[in-house]
């Protein structure tokens, strides 16, 4: 912004001028909180603002169509689209010198990025990606504040998917679980974060955000125990899930390890859904911060 209130160019001169003018007298860390209040207050995405059904701003950021051109089209556009803004900003004596004019390198420049968008759309199946309204969440486009799921480290996956999504679903739902006579909460642990030999295969990922899901629910226990909302983890055993399931392990090894458990034999997802729907009922015992096991 320094350089470009330098610039001979009037309007990248006006626009760092207007920057630095504002924010120049106002301490960063006033800058951090009030953006951050922006963004904390903007609407979750299930209720985003809209315009035109391809531009969505919500809580968890701003998202357009986005292009997938083939191979390194991208960069090549850009580098096109910076020469032609250096260009432009050229002193009109130079341009004169080498014969051309701002509005003829203008036009070529989006000229020339046009075929380039053209030519890498060429072969692919979606060339456009148009965000969307799925589930709680708005995929496709760009540019989100909060990334998916599906990106990050094994570890920034596991968190996000089983701790931070808990929490986040417990803050936004609070007014409505306090107002309620019989507000329940019901986490999903894990005996991955219990059961440590080494003769049973570890997932360490999944025991330690498993783990802390446990310690979010009695931190989350607390202050909603005032009003009457109950806050429980289950924590299913070894559980014989479909083929292809994440984490899944073959019946071989499952059939190895139910050996060591003392009824001889595995749980069915049924089994922990029905202890989830009775703890979500009316009839659960109001005892908040249960491990059920």
């Amino acid at each position: 912004m320094g350089l470009a209130r330098l610039s001979p160019n009037y309007l990248a001169c006006s626009l760092g001028a207007t920057y630095v003018n504002f924010f120049r007298t106002i301490p960063l860390i006033l800058q951090i909180i009030f953006w951050y209040q922006i963004i904390g207050h903007l609407p979750d995405p299930r209720q985003s603002l809209e315009i035109g059904g391809l531009f969505f701003l919500s809580n968890r950021g701003l998202y357009w169509p986005t292009l997938h051109l083939a191979g390194r089209a991208v960069w090549v556009i850009v580098a096109v689209l910076l020469v032609t803004l250096v260009v432009i900003s050229l002193k009109k004596r130079v341009l004169d010198s080498a014969h051309v004019t701002r509005k003829r390198v203008l036009w070529s420049g989006l000229a020339a990025i046009v075929a380039l968008v053209i030519l890498g759309s060429l072969g692919q199946e979606n060339p456009i990606d148009i965000p969307h309204l799925a589930g709680l969440n708005i995929r496709g486009g760009g540019f989100p504040i909060l990334k998916s799921f599906d990106e990050g480290s094994p570890a920034d996956r596991a968190f996000k998917g089983n701790v931070y999504s808990l929490l986040a679903l417990a803050r936004a739902a609070a007014s409505y679980l306090k107002a309620s006579p019989s507000g329940r909460i019901v986490a999903v642990g894990s005996f991955t974060s219990h059961v440590f030999h080494t003769d049973i295969r570890q997932f360490p990922m999944s025991a330690a955000s498993k783990g802390a899901v446990e310690t979010a629910v009695r931190s989350l226990a607390m202050p909603l125990a005032e009003a009457r909302v109950t806050v429980n983890c289950v924590v299913p055993g070894f559980i014989r899930k479909p083929t292809g399931a994440e984490d899944s392990v073959s019946d071989e090894e499952l059939d190895t390890n139910l050996a060591k458990v003392a009824l001889g034999h595995a749980g069915h997802p049924d089994d922990v859904a029905a202890a989830i729907k009775f703890l979500l009922s009316v009839d659960a015992p109001t005892l908040p911060a249960r491990r059920c096991m």
